[in-house]
């Protein structure tokens, strides 16, 4: 599914280069689910051509803030290192797509 939306917005008929960034995946559905996420959009970068680099945004859930619609600081879970600097479920998915 992704990578037939890199290729239908432009990256091949356009000759476009696709630069996936910032990406992080919220954790609402659970860390199995974020790390096929993570895994998903990695493998798809890296089977076109067309896509050029993968970066996520953040290291560690240990600086993961934002500030909710009510004003109140809410923590994240959406990064690839947890709080206490442990890799996520994701890290290994990662790892296996990269292999």
């Amino acid at each position: 599914m992704i990578p037939a939306r890199i290729v239908n917005i432009g990256v091949k008929p356009l000759g476009l280069k696709v630069r996936i960034s910032e990406m992080d995946v919220y954790s609402d559905d659970g860390p199995q689910v974020q790390a096929q996420q993570y895994g998903d959009v990695l493998a798809a970068c890296i089977s076109e051509p067309n896509c050029v680099s993968w970066t996520t945004w953040g290291v560690s859930d240990r600086y993961n803030w934002w500030k909710d619609d009510d004003g109140t600081l809410q923590r994240g879970v959406d990064f690839l290192w947890l709080e206490n600097m442990q890799p996520s479920v994701a890290v290994a998915k990662i790892k296996d797509e990269l292999k």
